[in-house]
């Protein structure tokens, strides 16, 4: 699961929890819930902690393997991806 491997990176990085949090703007508590799988990063989690370890978003969720493999978005397309998350998120509401 996503907590196993946020666990792995981050101490193959040599990062503290707090460090993480402090990148994605939340609270140690809360990134700490994404490693014991208690809850599950935003989209925009997902991709500032793609960028933070340099792996793809498919190996962050487990559809992917290899930690070397990576798929990069352009600020442009990451804004356009969601826009479109936040239309889908209002349609739901």
């Amino acid at each position: 699961m996503i907590g196993e491997k946020l666990i792995s990176l981050r101490k193959k990085y040599k990062y503290t929890q707090v460090d993480i949090a402090n990148k994605l703007s939340i609270t140690s508590s809360s990134y700490g819930d994404y490693e014991r799988n208690i809850s599950r990063p935003t989209f925009e989690a997902l991709i500032t902690l793609s960028n933070i370890f340099n792996v793809s978003i498919d190996y962050l969720i487990g559809n992917e393997n290899n930690e070397e493999s990576k798929i990069i978005f352009s600020k442009e397309e990451v804004t356009k991806i969601l826009d479109v998350v936040e239309i889908l998120n209002q349609k739901l509401k």
